[in-house]
């Protein structure tokens, strides 16, 4: 299995997480691949377009900060099509996700994440979810996209997905990992990755408020390219 883990590279606080998330992972006996994530600068959607071959609309002007969303859709989309042409499974993180027990040898349908959610908790009754195992998502979507694994068989699907005349308006990467378009989304309990996170390059406003167990009050929007302007600059 190939585990990588996203983020911004050229932004120390994100490489920062990324070194956490990583030394997580070695406790464990994973030694994952850090790989670059898309930021605005990067014209991503341009970029989903290309990968995917067509041009496919989307619904991220729906969020404060579309092309920051559209960034993020694009990052994990480059591993999905990675996954897609490979013969072993992908462990997907994001810089914020901390690996705290064993990946599990499980038997999964195609996609499974191991995330304990950073949303929805209340509106979807996830704190009174007892079961414990593989069990099918049955609610939508994943509630973050911090740690899931996925077969080279399901990323084939998902790209076949996003080229046919069926694929609707793209959602938040979370969110398009859907039960309603792939009966392959799974999720495993206990979580094996948690989130810590004091700052987004993605969600302003209200879309923090929705956001599970973090501190408002202390809590940063941050500009993902500062830095690389600021490098470019010098």
């Amino acid at each position: 299995m190939k585990t990588f883990i996203i983020t911004v590279t050229h932004h120390p606080e994100a490489m920062k997480l990324a070194h956490r998330c990583y030394d997580s992972c070695l406790k464990y006996g994973i030694r994952p691949e850090i790989v670059p994530a898309f930021t605005p600068k990067d014209n991503p959607l341009n970029l989903i377009n290309t990968i995917i071959g067509k041009n496919v609309e989307n619904t991220f002007e729906d969020q404060p900060r579309p092309d920051a969303v559209a960034a993020v859709f694009a990052s994990h989309l480059m591993l999905w099509s990675r996954c897609a042409l490979q013969e072993e499974e992908f462990f997907i993180l994001e810089h914020d996700a901390i690996m705290v027990r064993p990946l599990p040898n499980i038997e999964y349908k195609g996609v499974v994440t191991h995330g304990d959610p950073t949303w929805g908790r209340e509106a979807y009754g996830i704190d009174n979810d007892t079961n414990t195992g593989v069990n099918d998502v049955w609610w939508g979507g994943f509630l973050g996209n911090h740690g899931y694994q996925m077969k080279p068989s399901a990323a084939q699907e998902i790209m076949k997905y996003l080229r046919s005349d069926k694929c609707e308006p793209l959602e938040c990467a979370d969110w398009f990992l859907n039960c309603n378009h792939f009966p392959f989304i799974q999720y495993y309990k206990p979580y094996c990755v948690k989130v810590d996170e004091t700052f987004t390059f993605v969600q302003s406003g209200d879309t923090i408020k929705i956001k599970d167990n973090i501190d408002l009050e202390n809590y940063r929007e941050l500009d993902a390219d500062e830095h690389f302007y600021h490098h470019v600059k010098s």
